[in-house]
């Protein structure tokens, strides 16, 4: 008995390894924003901090989001 491979058999693995790469992918790009966000906020003076409401205390905390 042959079994052969049909197109939708080699199709699903590939389909799975993009959506895996694509949501590796996405997840990098929202860590590098977060890392420059918190870059940005560590780089303000104190009197900007106050203006958006933060303190630089505030600043590890709201570095992952809850």
């Amino acid at each position: 008995m042959t079994m052969f491979m049909t197109d939708t058999t080699l199709r699903a693995p590939r389909t799975s390894v993009r959506r895996t790469l694509a949501r590796l992918w996405a997840a990098q790009r929202q860590a590098a924003k977060m890392r420059r966000d918190y870059r940005r906020l560590q780089d303000m003076p104190d009197y900007l901090l106050a203006d958006v409401g933060l303190t630089r205390g505030d600043i590890p905390r709201r570095r992952w989001p809850v």
